[in-house]
C-alpha cells in the first residue's frame, strides 16, 4: 500500500490496516505527497516494489 504523507489520517489508517490484512503487503508513504502522487515519485517505489518482489517466492495456497 502506499499513501501520500499528505493525505487524509483516515487513507493512512486504512492503507496500513491494509497492508495487515493482506499476506506479504507492506505500506510506505510517500513524502510531500498527497494522495493524487507526483508520478516522479511514484515510479521508483514501484521499481523498488518491483524488484523486491522478483527476489521473493509467494506461495498462495489456495482458498
Amino acid at each position: 500500500m502506499m499513501v501520500g504523507e499528505r493525505s487524509l489520517e483516515d487513507l493512512h489508517r486504512l492503507a496500513e490496516a491494509r497492508a495487515q490484512a493482506i499476506p506479504n503487503c507492506t505500506s510506505e508513504t510517500l513524502a510531500g505527497q498527497d494522495h493524487l502522487a507526483s508520478e516522479k515519485l511514484l515510479a521508483p517505489s514501484l521499481e523498488r516494489l518491483l524488484l523486491r518482489l522478483s527476489h521473493q517466492e509467494y506461495a498462495v495456497e489456495p482458498p
